[in-house]
């Protein structure tokens, strides 16, 4: 008897797994909503405000000691 309910206990657990993955998949589930899941910054006010500033632009200057580079390194670390 104990190998009948156990025979019972495995069919009942294969069916609920098959249940399981035929529901688990939204492509097989005819109840599954398609519906996009919302990014958490959806609802914040301030999205995207870099967008709209314009980039600086890399000028190229043929002089190591006048190029933006050195400019920037030598006002950051010699003052």
């Amino acid at each position: 008897s104990t190998q009948s309910t156990w025979g019972l206990a495995t069919e009942a657990a294969e069916k609920e797994r098959a249940d399981a993955m035929l529901t688990g998949n939204p492509l097989l589930n005819p109840n599954a909503d398609f519906k996009t899941k919302r990014r958490w910054d959806d609802d914040v006010v301030f999205r995207n405000q870099s967008r709209t500033e314009p980039e600086p632009k890399k000028r190229f200057i043929n002089d190591m000691l006048r190029s933006d580079f050195h400019r920037r390194f030598m006002s950051k670390y010699l003052k």
